[in-house]
């Protein structure tokens, strides 16, 4: 897979107030126990509809996940290519800075990088991982057999 680091730019305030008013509590209580989080209100309905429009156009995607072939039950999914959909390259940085100040006692990074390096399927068990390190935080998520899908940097 090819992957393409990312860097952190400035947010437009619409996304950064939406994210802002998500209950961070609750979102950070649900990884916890769960693994992942709803976030709701995070996109309206029609930015939900204007996304879903864009899978049957297999130009926008660089992959497509029959989830049958690896066992993870029916149905299907589609990695975008690049470039992003706006939206969704504002909301990924914006999220990943977010959650990375939390774990760094509130203060946003200054710097943030990071590059996916191998899928993720829906459904499977994975963790998110941070360590602190001279420079600020290495950060990644691991799928179950501890293998890195998402690696990260962030600086303060």
């Amino acid at each position: 897979m090819k992957a393409t680091a990312k860097n952190i730019r400035a947010v437009p305030s619409d996304i950064a107030s939406r994210i802002e008013a998500i209950d961070w509590t609750q979102a950070t209580a649900d990884l916890d126990a769960q693994g992942c989080a709803v976030l709701k209100g995070l996109l309206s309905p029609d930015e939900c509809r204007s996304l879903a429009a864009l899978y049957p156009d297999d130009a926008r995607f660089r992959s497509k996940i029959v989830m049958g072939r690896h066992g993870f039950g029916r149905g299907e999914y589609k990695y975008f290519a690049y470039p992003l959909p706006e939206l969704i390259a504002e909301l990924r940085p914006a999220l990943y800075a977010r959650l990375a100040a939390k774990l760094h006692g509130g203060a946003a990074p200054k710097k943030l990088s990071y590059r996916g390096v191998q899928p993720l399927f829906e459904g499977s068990e994975f963790s998110v991982n941070a360590n602190d390190n001279a420079s600020g935080m290495e950060l990644w998520t691991a799928n179950s057999q501890g293998q890195p899908t998402m690696k990260g940097t962030a600086e303060w």
